[in-house]
């Protein structure tokens, strides 16, 4: 008992400091717990679900993040346990749609694999008042004050990459990650593989393999980047160097097909456009209107057809993984669309470039298009559909998110979101509104779909040579490549393209009539 008190003043003091060390032995027991069973889960699923989901956490919860706006409103996991939804009322970065429609309203990010819970939106952009300004330097892969170690690049680094093989998919952010590349090829005078102007220079091919005479021969035997629609096949290492770096970019396959179906009207070329839901109709019966088209461009499994996957193995179980496999191999990296801005800083640091690089406007997005939704039974036969698209990307979500761990989720966030700062303020500088296509009377920025979005620069954006290439097309840039390489010589455009192709062949009947069409 202490001096001076007595029995009544003591015991009351007594209890409340039994209840206070009660309450912190219960506090710090609820913790332990917590921590246990966070690292059997963490140590059980190396690359898997929890790994993308507790990435975005770290997103949500990131000082960067809620400073910009991008992941403001609410972490949410539902009791059925489903995927991690991170709920913004802002433009996504991450959230990515290519040739598909920009919708109004909050962004739904999800980590789930499966391909049928795979639904994102997309916010129009916004744009403040602002004028051009100096940008800070670029924050690399040493700006993270993150205690975890990157194994995923290498050290020493060498000079910045400039052998590129980026195989474009359709319907797959592929014409943004294009810009990206055509505009270091610009800036870096680059020489890039184009095919044949009266065939259309930002076709190589497809949908044929693809085979060196369908492009300009380079001068000195090899190009420095391939960046526009081709099917791959091993020709293209014939002109490349050995040290080339192999990228692609890969989508949710349903939404993928979902788009290829409408953005090249099948529905119309099938007869069932006045169908009350032409993509359920196509699904209960594929096999009934493949052989109308599959021609003249693949039916099915859009993706693994652009990246070399024969049409008789597209039911293999075997050649597929063999496919992935082989893919995996020359490959050194595969995007992923639902995380672009990730996959680009990856990208990043895989070819020693800096933000500046790497900076990019959505290219190809459709405007007011209505969102068709698609209900769970069609999801699942469009799953089987397309289920050598579907294997790719669960194969390939699996080793980002390794390769990810290898960079470090937490250095991954940070550089994330200060790439994202860069993003929004060039677009802030540069961009006065976005219209569509068919308001757009600038050749530089006029989209080939009427409906696509463009972008209206602001006065002192015309000025800047990084807005231009930003905002510029793939028609444009392409035209203004093909009339560089003239000038340098680069490419040798005495070349006939008759000369190798078989007469006859099914491949000069797809060129002669592609060369009708674009004639017609």
């Amino acid at each position: 008992m202490p001096k001076g008190g007595n029995l009544f003043t003591f015991l009351p003091r007594l209890r409340w400091q039994l209840k206070a060390t009660l309450l912190f032995i219960l506090t710090a027991l609820i913790v332990r717990l917590g921590w246990v069973i966070q690292h059997t889960v963490t140590s059980s699923d190396p690359v898997g679900k929890s790994t993308s989901a507790n990435y975005l956490s770290k997103m949500a919860s990131s000082n960067y993040a809620s400073n910009l706006g991008y992941f403001e409103a609410s972490i949410s996991h539902n009791e059925s346990n489903e995927p991690l939804i991170l709920q913004s009322p802002v433009i996504n970065m991450i959230s990515y749609e290519e040739a598909d429609e920009v919708t109004v309203g909050s962004t739904g990010v999800t980590s789930h694999e499966k391909m049928s819970e795979i639904s994102k939106k997309t916010d129009p952009p916004q744009f403040e008042n602002m004028k051009i300004t100096s940008h800070p330097d670029d924050l690399t892969t040493s700006s993270s004050k993150t205690e975890c170690k990157n194994t995923w690049s290498v050290e020493p680094r060498g000079k910045p990459a400039s052998k590129i093989v980026f195989l474009k998919t359709h319907k797959a952010a592929s014409s943004t990650v294009q810009n990206i590349f055509l505009r270091y090829a610009l800036e870096r005078n680059l020489t890039i593989a184009l095919g044949f102007k009266e065939l259309g220079s930002a076709q190589l091919g497809w949908p044929n393999f693809f085979r060196k005479d369908f492009a300009y021969p380079s001068t000195r035997g090899t190009y420095d980047v391939i960046c526009h629609h081709m099917r791959y096949s091993e020709n293209v290492a014939t002109v490349m160097p050995s040290e080339t770096i192999y990228i692609t970019v890969i989508r949710d396959p349903i939404r993928v097909f979902q788009s290829y179906f409408f953005y090249y009207q099948l529905d119309r070329q099938f007869k069932i456009a006045g169908e009350t839901d032409p993509l359920e109709t196509f699904s209960k019966n594929p096999g009934l209107y493949e052989h109308k088209w599959e021609k003249v461009s693949p039916v099915r499994n859009v993706m693994m057809f652009d990246l070399g996957l024969k049409k008789e193995d597209m039911n293999d179980e075997n050649m597929i993984e063999g496919k992935i496999k082989e893919i995996e191999q020359r490959f050194h990296i595969v995007l992923i669309a639902e995380y672009f801005d990730e996959s680009l800083i990856l990208m990043r640091d895989l070819l020693n470039w800096s933000n500046h690089d790497i900076l990019y406007f959505k290219q190809n997005i459709m405007s007011n298009m209505t969102k068709r939704t698609i209900s769970d039974a069609t999801k699942h036969r469009l799953e089987q559909w397309n289920k050598a698209d579907v294997m790719l990307y669960q194969y390939f979500n699996a080793t980002f998110w390794a390769n990810a761990k290898k960079f470090c989720l937490e250095k991954l966030a940070a550089e994330v979101n200060a790439f994202r700062s860069q993003l929004k303020q060039w677009q802030a500088d540069c961009v006065l509104d976005v219209i569509t296509g068919n308001k757009m009377y600038d050749p530089l920025y006029k989209t080939y779909n009427p409906n696509a979005l463009s972008y209206r620069l602001r006065p002192g954006g015309h000025g800047n040579d990084t807005c231009v290439n930003l905002a510029k097309t793939e028609i444009a840039f392409t035209e203004e490549m093909l009339n560089r390489m003239k000038k340098t010589k680069s490419l040798n455009f005495d070349a006939n393209y008759a000369i190798t192709i078989k007469k006859g062949s099914p491949e000069e009947k797809e060129l002669l009539k592609r060369l009708a069409a674009i004639k017609g």
